[in-house]
């Protein structure tokens, strides 16, 4: 699975700790993290894209992942279909009550394990 965010922060150690909150949700489903990066976004000031890339407990359902983004953001947008499936969590979506901390968009894919 890939996860790719925007994060609000001013440096490389506030992101760290926003992003602490959002590590911690996933403790549950991915056994190992095999590609962790971060820098700076160039369309915004104070914004940093972080990408992981994760390899997930062989058990983990669709059900299991789904439980853990709730608990990330209320909302979820299914793009995609079969190996081309994303899910997508934006602050800036209408429907978006609720995000966690300083993230600004969240998007998941290689998702074909779960699928």
């Amino acid at each position: 699975m890939l996860v790719r965010l925007h994060v609000h922060a001013k440096d490389e150690d506030e992101l760290k700790v926003h992003l602490t909150p959002f590590i911690e949700k996933f403790d549950t489903i991915v056994e190992e993290v095999t590609r962790s990066e971060a820098e700076e976004y160039w369309k915004f000031e104070e914004m940093f894209e972080v990408l992981y890339e994760c390899k997930l407990h062989h058990s983990v359902t669709y059900a299991d992942l789904r439980a853990v983004l709730q608990t990330v953001s209320d909302h979820w947008l299914e793009l995609g279909t079969g190996e081309d499936k994303s899910l997508l969590a934006s602050k800036n979506a209408e429907e978006c009550q609720f995000i966690l901390g300083n993230v600004e968009l969240v998007r998941l894919t290689q998702l074909s394990d779960l699928l």
